[in-house]
């Protein structure tokens, strides 16, 4: 599915729509920077026509679990 860029209806609102039963399925813009940014960068193996490579949010919750979380 290829993604749209975002748009403003005749109200000012952006537009959205349903995709699937759950939510929106929409690319949602992520930054990082600094260390471990790298990281992060190279789970972005998803291209968008659009926007270029991105990530599943599941991803980025498992790198965090997996290699950043601190147990105490």
């Amino acid at each position: 599915m290829d993604f749209r860029p975002l748009s403003k209806d005749t109200s000012g609102a952006i537009e959205m729509e349903w995709l699937s039963k759950q939510h929106t399925n929409q690319l949602v813009p992520f930054f990082v920077r600094g260390a471990g940014s790298r990281t992060v960068l190279n789970l972005a193996n998803q291209q968008d026509l659009m926007r270029g490579g991105y990530l599943d949010n599941t991803e980025f919750a498992q790198l965090v679990i997996q290699r950043w979380w601190v147990k105490r």
